[in-house]
């Protein structure tokens, strides 16, 4: 086998065209190569045509649910912004964290993303837990559990929002807090609930409805921590997005907790101190505007259809069918009295000749 100069010290090579060296091989190679490269294209398993398809799926354009009343329902599609992020929730299901011995597999990283349109990956479906937790309805209520699905055209099956305590082998990847990661089997680490973000007001609005694109802290059922997402920046095929994990974070301000204990205005289980920002989330769907609403609350409601029928009938004019009025009679015209003489002889003999003049 002979080679260049330049090819023994490593420099550029001539191609097969120039018949110096080993050209043979190298013309053989480049067939090879060009016949793998086309038959990994038409399967679909080049990097560049894998990456596109799974940009495709995750940013295919969906559309959130619309609420008349302008309340959170079961089976909407809700898009959830941070307060401290001003990014929206995303799942990426191409990013699985389960290295670690201690996860199951299929389950997909949380994030939030600044892409602020609808798309597959940030668009998730409220589900019910149990149809008899002694809420009326489809409303969802401050307290009632639920779970968080995606979006089922992200991925051929259901996938939910799920979270346990913090252990030495589990924990979010730059916080090392509790992680939140997206799994297929619904347990009960996959309950959630919605708390008001204000502590005057939370006892009192625990099991009131909750109303759409309104500031909602969102707690895990089995730890009771807080879901939370912070400004860790971490890249993936989607760019710079940042963490999602379960922490409750509280403000530092004084709120004399143990005076107000003391005397008896509060108890140890109710929080008194504000909640951060980076708890706070909110739910947003389509609702009406304002002036929709007043309008609608204004409005009686529509009546029953067989009562809007009857109402019809009543109102309607009452038509009875009557003879035409008589024709008036015209006064017959009354005739000379030679024409009256004429008739009478015409009625009679016949006239006599006219007397002879002497």
């Amino acid at each position: 086998m002979q080679f260049t100069a330049q090819q023994l010290s490593g420099g550029g090579r001539f191609s097969h065209r120039c018949r110096i060296g080993n050209w043979s091989e190298d013309e053989f190679l480049e067939e090879v190569r060009l016949k793998d490269f086309l038959k990994r294209k038409q399967e679909g398993r080049l990097y560049v045509t894998a990456k596109q398809q799974r940009l495709q799926r995750c940013l295919a354009a969906t559309e959130p649910s619309f609420s008349p009343d302008g309340l959170l329902y079961f089976g909407s599609a809700v898009m959830i912004v941070n307060e401290e992020t001003s990014a929206f929730m995303a799942c990426d299901p191409y990013d699985d964290p389960s290295g670690a011995s201690n996860k199951e597999s299929n389950v997909y990283t949380v994030t939030t993303s600044p892409h602020n349109q609808p798309v597959a990956r940030n668009t998730f479906i409220i589900t019910r837990v149990d149809e008899t937790d002694g809420y009326p309805g489809e409303v969802l209520h401050f307290g009632q559990h639920f779970r968080l699905q995606t979006h089922p055209s992200l991925t051929g099956w259901s996938l939910y929002l799920h979270s346990e305590p913090v252990s030495p082998l589990s924990a979010s990847k730059f916080a090392r807090k509790q992680e939140v990661l997206f799994t297929p089997n619904p347990s009960g680490n996959t309950k959630w609930k919605l708390v008001h973000p204000d502590m005057r007001v939370r006892f009192e609005m625990e099991g009131e409805p909750v109303a759409a694109n309104s500031a909602v802290v969102i707690k895990h059922v089995a730890s009771n921590t807080a879901l939370a997402s912070v400004r860790t920046a971490q890249e993936n095929e989607f760019g710079r997005e940042y963490e999602v994990h379960c922490h409750t974070y509280l403000s530092a301000q004084r709120t004399h907790s143990c005076m107000a204990e003391l005397k008896g205005k509060v108890t140890g289980d109710i929080d008194t101190r504000p909640q951060d920002e980076r708890n706070v989330w909110s739910l947003l769907m389509e609702t009406p505007s304002p002036d929709m609403l007043s309008t609608q609350q204004q409005q009686p409601p529509p009546p029953h259809p067989v009562d809007q029928h009857t109402a019809e009938l009543e109102a309607a004019p009452q038509t009875t069918t009557q003879p035409p009025p008589p024709e008036p009679q015209q006064p017959e015209a009354k005739p000379d009295e030679a024409t009256a003489q004429q008739q009478q002889e015409g009625a009679g003999a016949a006239p006599a000749p006219p007397a002879e003049q002497f």
